[in-house]
């Protein structure tokens, strides 16, 4: 081994060994895997908490969120040992294993932020278990979303919602701009199931531009999930179908009618047609 060689695994083996102290008394409950994407530049992250309920997380992020973790040392054609560290606003996961050829395997142990705790007293949210708020730092959790749900009078999330609201990564700024489009929604199950169906404030905005003023929140709800889209829309208007219900164009839209077979049997018809008759007749062929 030559003297630079020799360096490198020195150091490792140092920083191996702090890692070590410092998870010392720490219960390292939780298996990881991680695999360097193309590029060298992020990492596959998969947890298991082994016994525990939510026992599984996957995420991505760039090498460099994980502190004390050298590409360099991912990269090794020998097996070297590894350590890492992600600290976010809910807790703290300190890791370490081996790595080689862009893998690694090891046992992390976590750290629960008291701050944060603290500030989830102090809004009168609930406690979260460790694995709850386990889940909450590996999804990046942004704290400030908690002020944004207060001032825009949303009732207290469970620990459910709150762990929701992690895992969709709802920001204080979708809280914001939702409000800012004109919906407050009622509870964070409603901004969860807006962020599942892809509601943003430029999709609401078009709705309105096409005539849809006054949706309520199931309407956009399910006008999202269900593909309702603005180009969707503008194609019946141009067939000659405007001012189509909301409730009707989810219906077309579930049962696969197109702006194209609107034109078609205008076509054959002459004239008008309701979309209660191009439902019947997608369905029934007559």
């Amino acid at each position: 081994m030559n003297r630079l060689a020799t360096i490198i695994a020195a150091t490792l083996l140092v920083t191996f060994a702090i890692a070590a102290s410092s998870l010392a008394g720490m219960r390292e409950d939780i298996r990881f895997h991680l695999s360097m994407r193309a590029g060298g530049n992020q990492v596959d992250l998969a947890f298991d908490r082994v016994g525990h309920d939510q026992n599984h997380v996957n995420s991505a992020m760039p090498i460099a969120d994980l502190r004390g973790l050298w590409p360099s040392a991912l990269r090794s054609a020998q097996q070297v040992p590894i350590s890492f560290a992600i600290e976010r606003a809910p807790g703290r996961v300190d890791c370490r294993g081996v790595a080689i050829r862009g893998t690694a395997d090891g046992s992390c142990g976590f750290t629960r932020s008291a701050a944060f705790d603290a500030r989830l007293a102090h809004v009168g949210y609930p406690l979260l278990n460790d694995d709850q708020q386990f889940t909450l730092t590996m999804t990046n959790f942004d704290p400030a979303v908690i002020d944004a749900l207060k001032a825009g009078g949303y009732r207290a999330p469970d620990a459910g919602g709150l762990v929701s609201l992690g895992i969709f990564s709802i920001d204080a700024a979708y809280v914001r701009d939702i409000a800012a489009a004109g919906f407050r929604l009622g509870s964070a199950n409603d901004l969860v199931q807006f962020k599942i169906a892809k509601v943003t404030p430029a999709l609401i905005a078009a709705y309105r531009q096409l005539g849809y003023d006054h949706l309520s929140v199931d309407d956009v709800t399910a006008m999202g999930i269900q593909g309702v889209t603005p180009s969707f829309i503008l194609g019946f208007a141009q067939a000659g179908f405007r001012n189509i219900p909301a409730s009707k164009l989810i219906q077309l839209k579930i049962f696969g009618v197109t702006p194209e077979d609107a034109r078609a049997m205008k076509r054959r018809s002459g004239g008008e047609i309701s979309a209660d008759a191009l439902i019947r007749h997608k369905l029934l062929g007559a």
